[in-house]
C-alpha cells in the first residue's frame, strides 16, 4: 500500500500530510510496535523526516525512542529483519516499554496545528484556491 502511494505522482506536501496521518492512525490502531512492523525502513525514514520538518519534535522523539528501544542505535535496513526482531519481543516487554510511548502519539488531532502551519507555509504544494 505505501509503496504504491509513493509510486504515484504526489506533491511533497500531500505526501507529508498523508503518510504522517497514515502512520499516526496505525499507531492508534495497534501501537508503535504494529506501525514499525507495517512501515518499512524507507517509509519510517520519511515519517521521521516529516515530523522534524513539521516541527513535531515530541512526536519525532517518541518514535525515535521506540526505535532505539527495539532496534538499538542502528535499526536493521530491511523490513523483514525489523519484523523478525518485533516477532521475538515478548508481549509483556512491549506492553511495558513501547505501549507508554505509543500512548504519547494517540490522537492525530495533536498534529493539526503542525499540519495547518505547513499548509500555510507551502500553499503551492496543495490544491487551494
Amino acid at each position: 500500500m505505501l509503496s504504491s502511494f509513493f509510486a504515484r505522482a504526489r506533491t511533497h506536501g500531500q505526501q507529508v500530510l498523508a503518510l504522517t496521518t497514515f502512520f499516526i492512525r496505525d499507531v492508534g490502531n495497534g501501537g508503535l510496535d504494529q506501525s514499525l512492523y507495517n512501515f518499512g525502513p524507507v517509509a519510517m525514514d520519511f515519517v521521521l523526516k516529516v515530523l522534524d520538518e513539521l516541527g513535531a519534535d515530541k512526536h519525532a522523539a517518541t518514535v525515535r525512542a521506540a526505535m532505539l528501544s527495539l532496534f538499538d542505535s542502528t535499526p536493521p535496513e530491511t523490513q523483514n529483519e525489523r519484523r523478525r526482531i518485533l516477532d521475538t519481543c515478548p508481549r509483556a516487554w512491549l506492553d511495558e516499554h513501547i505501549d507508554p510511548l505509543s500512548e504519547l502519539l494517540f490522537d492525530e488531532g495533536r498534529l493539526e496545528a503542525f499540519f495547518l502551519r505547513y499548509v500555510d507555509a507551502h500553499p503551492s504544494e496543495f490544491f487551494l484556491d
